[in-house]
């Protein structure tokens, strides 16, 4: 999926950088709106994206409330979480949750927003330059300066859209986990199939959640790495969980995970959404439901500021807002992984005392079943 930049118009009322949940949403949403839409990618699509997968029960309302439920057929599903930690054990009842694969989902999204009249460039990077204006670069070499009264910045933790300005430095956690995942064949033991399935140790941690058509979408991260690189710390967090399973091929890592931005808008024109806008741990797909509650509401915002309304600070006071009621959870969650004799001794109480499980996983939307070895 790929569009000359060289065809593209010379201005645009918005230019939306990157093509991932946060940026598609976002651009489909500006283009129903009657904005004069351009999305650049400097991915070539399909491809792989590293990434949990597990879209949450509110994530799945947002997008069929959006008309995008089709991008989700043909998902897995899974209704069980089964956290081990040392060698003890716990099994919490979640609400469903989606598992995709980012590679068919995006492609979804950028296809929606194609037919609501978004204009699509791939294969072609991006640079947002002092004056408001977007510089394009084609692998080819090709540049091409690009006008637009209004510029949404979704090209996550690597992107490299606001490279340069200082405002938008990021503020990385010194002790921020490495992100590393992929999607692998199916292992003989389909009993997996409706679990989420997380190993944690020390060093990090790892989880692995079946697709529809079998496959298995493997992620995880490490504050320590091995001779073995990426695969080799990846197999050392599944422990027994990855036998079965070929990682020799295929896996991709992402940027220390937990971080900030300095600023998430400049200029009255320029708005920073999704995992680019920051990240919190654990990484298990929370940034998918994060960048499309991002890419909803940035859409009003992009509204005013075409209009001439827009109060400069107003995205920064919303989006920071809204991030803290998005992360709470996960900074509990976080701080327990960080500490791995708190984690087992939850774990183990959750699985020895389901009681107690209840009312931890009522806070993240579950119930708690009775403990059990991984099925």
């Amino acid at each position: 999926m790929r569009t000359d930049p060289s065809s593209v118009l010379s201005s645009y009322d918005a230019v939306v950088i990157g093509g991932g949940p946060a940026g598609c949403v976002a651009a489909r949403s500006l283009a129903i709106g009657g904005v004069r839409t351009l999305l650049v990618e400097k991915a070539e699509f399909p491809r792989a994206k590293v990434c949990g997968g597990c879209l949450s029960p509110r994530a799945v309302a947002a997008l069929v409330r959006l008309g995008l439920g089709r991008a989700i057929e043909g998902a897995g599903e899974a209704r069980t979480l089964r956290v081990i930690w040392g060698g003890r054990r716990a099994c919490v009842v979640v609400p469903r949750r989606v598992i995709v694969d980012r590679a068919v989902f995006d492609l979804a999204l950028a296809r929606a927003a194609a037919a609501a009249g978004v204009t699509l460039v791939f294969g072609c990077g991006a640079r947002v330059k002092p004056d408001g204006s977007v510089l394009l670069r084609s692998e080819s070499g090709l540049k091409r300066f690009i006008g637009a009264k209004v510029v949404v910045v979704a090209d996550g933790l690597g992107g490299t859209a606001l490279r340069g300005d200082s405002r938008f430095a990021w503020q990385v956690s010194p002790t921020s986990a490495v992100g590393m995942g992929a999607v692998v064949a199916a292992g003989s033991d389909r009993s997996w199939d409706d679990q989420i399935i997380m190993s944690c140790s020390e060093h990090g941690y790892a989880g692995v959640a079946t697709l529809g058509d079998g496959r298995r979408v493997v992620a995880g991260a490490s504050r320590v790495f091995g001779a073995g690189g990426a695969v080799g710390s990846l197999e050392s967090l599944l422990g027994a969980l990855a036998g079965g399973m070929d990682l020799s091929r295929g896996v991709r890592g992402v940027p220390q995970l937990t971080r900030r931005r300095g600023a998430v808008e400049a200029d009255g024109r320029v708005l920073v959404i999704g995992d680019a806008a920051g990240y919190v741990e654990p990484f298990t797909g929370e940034g998918m439901a994060w960048a499309i509650e991002h890419a909803e509401l940035v859409a009003g915002f992009a509204q005013e500021i075409l209009v001439g309304s827009y109060v400069p600070g107003a995205w920064d006071a919303c989006l920071r807002r809204t991030q803290r009621r998005q992360q709470g959870a996960c900074r509990v969650v976080s701080g327990v992984l960080r500490r791995p004799r708190v984690g087992a001794m939850v774990v183990g109480a959750v699985g020895a005392f389901p009681a107690w499980g209840e009312a931890i996983a009522e806070l993240f939307g579950g119930s708690c079943a009775a403990a059990g070895g991984v099925r």
